[in-house]
C-alpha cells in the first residue's frame, strides 16, 4: 500500500499587472442625456490626449536610460510626425465638443425661458379671473409679470380676462372697479371695447331690476308703451352715465317686445286649442281654455265667448267668402287693426269659427311666424284661379275653401293641392 505524501502549504500568488494593462469596464447603463454624452465625449478626448502625450514622451525616457550603456538611437522622423498629428486632432476635437456643450446650454436656456413665458401666459388666462378684487388682481400682476419681457401683453390679457369673466357672471360692479383701477394696462381699442361692453351690461342689469319689480307687482313688460319705457328708464338709470342710460332704455324696449311676442305665441296656442274638435266636444276643457284667454286678454273675452257660443249653436252658418279672404290677406300687414275682425263678426259677415281662426292666424304672425310662406301660398292660389279662368265669385269660393282650413301654411298647401285636383276635374 502506497502511503500518500503531502506537500507543504503553497502560498498562492498573483502577478501584479503593469500600469495601463487592465481595461476599465464599459458602463452598460450609460444615460442618454445630451449633456452627459457631450461631457463623456469631452472626457474621452482628454484621456486620449493624455495617452498620446505619454506615447510621445516614452521613447525619450528610454533613450535617456540607455545613453550610459550605448549611443542614442536616432528617432524616426515619421513616428514623431504621426504622434504630433494625433495630438492636434485630439485638441481640435476637444474644442468642437466644448463649443457644442456651450451651444446646447444656450439653447436649453432659451427653451427654459420660453417655457417660463408660456407658464406666465397660462397664469394670465386661468388664474387672474379668480382674484377677489381689483387690489388682489393688481398684486398678482406685479408679482408674476413685472419681470417678464412680455409684461404689457400679459397684464393686458389678465385684466381683459378678469373683466370678461366678471361680466359673464353678472358681476358688473366688480368689472367696473377693475376697469377704473387697471384699465391703463389695456390697449386703447381694447379699453374702448371694454367700456362699451360694461355700459351694455350695466344697462341690462338696471333693466332686469325694473323687470323683476314689474312681475312682482303682478304686471308684465308686454303692457308697457313707449311712455312707460321712458319713465322706467329715468327712474332706473338717471344717476348713471349717459351710455348706461341709453342701454337701459334699449334693454327695456327689448324686454317689452319679447314679452309681447311670447304673449302672442301663448294666445295662438290657446286659440288653436279652441279650434280643436276634442276641445269643442269637452265643455270642461273649453271652459278652462277660455278662462286662461280671459286672464291674458280680458278686453277680448266678451267677443270671443260670443263667437264660441254662436259657433256651437249654429255650426252651419258660413262666412262671406270675399270678406274672409280680404281679412286673411290683410293679416300679414304690420298696421292691421284687429277691431276689423270684431266688426265683421258683429255684422254677421264672419261666423264664430272663422273669427277664432283669423284671431289665431294674427297671433301666430305677431308671435314670429314666417309670413313669406303665407304670401307665397296666397300668390299660388291666385295664380291658379287666373290660370283656370275662374270668375271672381268662383275664385273667392276656392280661396275660402283653402284658407279656412285649420293648420299652418304647410297644411293649407296640402289642402290647396287636394282641392285643385277635385275642383278642376
Amino acid at each position: 500500500m502506497r502511503i500518500p505524501v503531502y506537500e507543504k502549504q503553497t502560498v498562492l500568488r498573483v502577478n501584479s499587472a503593469s500600469a495601463g494593462e487592465v481595461a476599465r469596464p464599459v458602463e452598460q447603463a450609460f444615460s442618454h442625456n445630451h449633456y452627459t454624452q457631450l461631457a463623456q465625449g469631452l472626457a474621452s478626448a482628454s484621456a486620449a490626449g493624455a495617452l498620446l502625450e505619454g506615447l510621445r514622451t516614452k521613447p525619450k525616457q528610454k533613450a535617456e536610460k540607455s545613453s550610459a550603456v550605448s549611443a542614442p538611437l536616432p528617432a524616426s522622423a515619421g513616428e514623431g510626425s504621426s504622434v504630433t498629428g494625433q495630438a492636434e486632432w485630439v485638441a481640435g476635437a476637444q474644442q468642437l465638443l466644448a463649443s457644442a456643450v456651450v451651444q446646447a446650454q444656450e439653447q436649453a436656456s432659451v427653451v427654459q425661458k420660453q417655457e417660463e413665458e408660456s407658464r406666465r401666459q397660462a397664469l394670465a388666462q386661468a388664474v387672474a379671473p379668480l382674484a377677489a378684487s381689483s387690489g388682489e388682481l393688481e398684486r398678482f400682476i406685479k408679482k408674476n409679470f413685472d419681470s417678464s419681457p412680455n409684461k404689457a401683453a400679459l397684464c393686458a390679457r389678465a385684466v381683459g380676462n378678469y373683466i370678461s369673466a366678471s361680466l359673464a357672471q353678472g358681476l358688473t360692479p366688480q368689472a367696473a372697479d377693475v376697469l377704473a383701477r387697471l384699465g391703463d394696462y389695456l390697449p386703447p381699442q381694447a379699453r374702448q371695447g371694454a367700456t362699451r361692453r360694461l355700459e351694455v351690461s350695466a344697462g341690462e342689469r338696471a333693466a332686469q331690476t325694473v323687470i323683476q319689480k314689474t312681475f312682482q307687482g303682478g304686471k308684465s313688460p308686454a303692457d308697457w308703451n313707449d311712455t312707460d319705457v321712458e319713465t322706467l328708464t329715468q327712474e332706473a338709470a338717471s344717476h348713471l352715465p349717459p351710455g348706461v342710460m341709453e342701454e337701459t332704455r334699449l334693454a327695456l324696449r327689448a324686454a317689452a317686445g319679447e314679452a309681447r311676442t311670447n304673449r302672442q305665441k301663448e294666445k295662438a296656442t290657446l286659440l288653436g286649442q279652441v279650434l280643436q274638435p276634442h276641445t269643442q266636444d269637452n265643455p270642461k276643457a273649453l271652459c278652462q281654455t277660455l278662462y286662461t284667454l280671459a286672464q291674458v286678454f280680458p278686453q277680448e273675452e266678451k267677443t270671443l265667448n260670443a263667437a264660441v257660443r254662436q259657433w256651437k249653436s249654429n255650426p252651419a252658418k258660413t262666412s262671406n267668402a270675399g270678406v274672409f279672404n280680404r281679412l286673411y290677406k290683410q293679416l300679414g300687414e304690420s298696421d292691421f287693426k284687429e277691431n276689423k275682425l270684431e266688426e265683421e263678426f258683429s255684422s254677421g259677415r264672419l261666423n264664430g269659427r272663422d273669427y277664432v281662426l283669423l284671431k289665431r292666424e294674427r297671433a301666430s304672425i305677431q308671435g314670429g311666424e314666417d309670413a313669406r310662406a303665407r304670401r307665397l301660398l296666397w300668390a299660388a292660389a291666385e295664380r291658379l284661379c287666373r290660370k283656370e279662368n275662374l270668375t271672381p265669385a268662383e275664385a273667392d269660393d276656392f280661396k275660402y275653401a283653402v284658407f279656412s282650413q285649420d293648420g299652418d301654411s304647410t297644411a293649407k298647401l296640402s289642402a290647396l293641392k287636394k282641392l285643385r285636383d277635385v275642383y278642376f276635374l
